[in-house]
């Protein structure tokens, strides 16, 4: 799956040229500043963001709402001790084979993907 991974990231964040604009917002970035985030995309759309609507329906989408609608699903929101805990053993375990499996033959996506990191810390 990572090399999957790895082919549909090269194809629309390098090697796609149909697209005349594009805008990337990270999931990172809505989690920092989410008004931020969504002017971006307003902007890309060539509309203005309203921040009103914006505000209201960030305070709809609380995780105690999100929670609510999937509790069939304990690892959307509240994730539970054992979920983390594999998380974290996957991650240790894998993300080196995970990283060159999604650059492997892609140096211009290994090189954006770094510069997005350090831009994120």
């Amino acid at each position: 799956w990572s090399d999957r991974y790895g082919q549909h990231l090269d194809k629309w964040l390098i090697t796609e040229t149909f697209t005349i604009c594009k805008t990337l917002v990270m999931y990172e970035e809505v989690a920092t500043d989410v008004q931020a985030a969504f002017s971006k995309i307003a902007s890309h759309l060539g509309i203005t963001l309203n921040v009103d609507h914006l505000t209201a329906a960030y305070q709809r989408c609380t995780k105690n709402e999100v929670n609510h609608k999937t509790n069939h699903d304990p690892q959307v929101i509240s994730k539970v001790q054992a979920y983390e805990e594999k998380r974290a053993l996957f991650q240790a375990h894998h993300s080196d084979n995970v990283w060159r499996d999604v650059c492997q033959g892609r140096p211009e996506l290994q090189r954006w993907l770094l510069a997005q990191y350090k831009q994120l810390r």
